[in-house]
């Protein structure tokens, strides 16, 4: 018998830590699953819009494993993810105030991301890098939390590292560098008198932050490719490699196109990055039959027009998207890549310059930038309604069957959302860090839904990291709301003709 006394906090830390092994081990699919894009993290070597954390994950728990590394990665994933939502729960208990009961209701919505596949699977069974980023994501929102209610420099320097960490997971959280330095910039000028020059020099310091987390993103990536990506090459040389006419797909499913050059064949790699690819796709999305007199050369404007009269012939056009609601699913033609790929290796062929394969990636993106330039205001267009499904996809569920109705329904929660947070921040007796946090969720949403949309093309997944957070701080403004009501006369009589309306409804 020991005299310690019983801890209820860490009874309620361990409670919600064996609820969600419980959940994230026995809800869907047992064992791991392998999807199209599971095939770029389990090639040995790491391709282009592959970023070195997953795939350096996945070979120490091979190396450790064996031949079920795959199963125990899968049951791993749901193990990160118990721990961080148990640590992001716990820390919102403490930071907002609420009660216990109140922080399982929280771990519920924290769940949503994970959950979108049930009963099928869990998004931690699946072999792909936001098997573990989702569970992530909420440690980087803690930090900025932390950041912004106890203002010491450390949790900024925090903040940043595990903005280097999820980016390290996926190319498309470099935005979250972005998310990082609009709220040292606000913080800076909050602290700061002198708002102008606080405005300057914060601004300054934080486009230094986002250009120097880029690089030392990347350079990270170069790093592991020069070391550990060849040591994990050679121990797996066993693992065969996809050759022959096989097309070799990369995380986002852009495919390498094989050009025969007579009896020789060459192999050229369609992979000039995610950044890339995207920008030759949404470019020439946009282009017109007219746009051939804006390339210079003989050379260009031929590779233009066979790729033009080949996007033409499948529809991979703005002329062809149907318009309404809808119009966003003909918005991107990820085809076009190859397209362009097959423009080329014809010219090649009929002229015999066979140095435009070396330099195919420029001509490429030359294309797809020059389309950009030509029709900014169409691109823009096309980039804002494909950001419409992205919010959805933040808050809510993208459902055929009443695809209007979510529409509403999306729209009432950001502006009630956005007025509740407002209302909280301006009215002394609520809580104004719940109101704070609602601000920067959406301010996630729209650097998550804006930024992806105008250099990418996003997919549901690529937005659900903001789902669980959104209610969670959703939950805490309408907190707010209702003790605010509830401790004033007009809150009272409001509350008591709901009582009453209810009680006649149940008579």
């Amino acid at each position: 018998m020991t005299n310690k006394k019983w801890n209820p906090e860490k009874s309620y830390k361990c409670s919600l830590f064996l609820a969600g092994v419980l959940f994230f081990t026995f809800a869907g699919h047992w064992g791991h699953l392998e999807m199209r894009d599971s095939e770029a993290f389990l090639t040995p070597g790491i391709g282009e819009g592959v970023m070195p954390i997953y795939p350096l994950y996945l070979n120490i728990v091979r190396c450790i494993f064996g031949d079920w590394y795959l199963d125990a990665a899968s049951f791993l994933q749901g193990i990160m993810a118990a721990v961080c939502l148990t640590v992001f729960v716990s820390a919102l208990t403490t930071l907002f105030s609420i009660k216990k009961g109140e922080g399982y209701l929280l771990w519920i919505a924290c769940l949503l991301p994970f959950s979108i596949e049930l009963p099928n699977h869990l998004i931690t069974n699946v072999i792909f890098a936001e098997g573990i980023s989702y569970a992530f994501y909420y440690l980087y929102v803690l930090c900025l939390l932390y950041m912004i209610f106890r203002r010491e420099k450390r949790w900024s320097y925090l903040s940043f590292f595990m903005a280097l960490l999820m980016s390290l997971m996926r190319p498309q959280l470099l935005l979250l560098y972005i998310l990082w330095a609009f709220l040292f910039i606000c913080l800076c000028v909050v602290r700061k008198k002198k708002k102008i020059g606080a405005f300057a020099k914060s601004s300054v310091l934080g486009i230094l932050g986002i250009l120097s987390g880029v690089i030392l993103t990347y350079s990270v990536r170069a790093l592991y490719t020069a070391t550990l990506d060849r040591v994990f090459i050679k121990a797996f040389s066993t693992v065969e490699k996809s050759t022959g006419d096989d097309a070799k797909k990369d995380a986002d499913g852009a495919t390498a196109v094989s050009v025969f050059d007579g009896s020789e064949k060459i192999s050229l790699d369609s992979n000039t990055a995610q950044f890339g690819s995207a920008i030759i796709v949404r470019g020439f999305f946009e282009a017109d039959a007219e746009d051939e007199k804006y390339y210079k050369t003989e050379e260009m404007k031929e590779i233009f027009r066979k790729t033009y009269q080949y996007c033409d012939e499948k529809g991979y056009s703005y002329r062809y998207a149907r318009p309404g609601l809808y119009m966003w699913e003909d918005l991107t033609k990820s085809y076009i890549y190859d397209e362009v790929g097959r423009a080329i290796g014809d010219y090649c062929q009929e002229t015999g310059d066979t140095t435009l394969y070396a330099r195919q990636n420029k001509i490429k993106l030359q294309l797809g930038i020059t389309e950009i330039l030509v029709h900014p205001f169409r691109f823009l267009y096309h980039s804002f309604r494909l950001m419409i499904p992205g919010f959805i996809s933040c808050v809510f569920f993208n459902i055929e069957s009443i695809y209007l109705l979510c529409h509403i329904i999306t729209l009432f929660l950001y502006v009630s959302a956005a007025g509740m947070a407002v209302f909280a921040i301006k009215n002394k007796k609520c809580d104004s860090n719940a109101g704070v946090f609602m601000l920067l969720v959406i301010m996630g949403c729209i650097v998550f839904v804006g930024i992806t949309n105008l250099l990418f093309y996003g997919m549901q997944r690529y937005f659900l990291y903001q789902m669980g957070i959104f209610y969670c701080a959703y939950y805490l403004v309408f907190r707010n709301l209702c003790l605010y009501l509830s401790g004033t006369e007009k809150g009272k009589r409001l509350l008591e003709r709901l009582k009453y309306s209810t009680r006649r409804k149940q008579v």
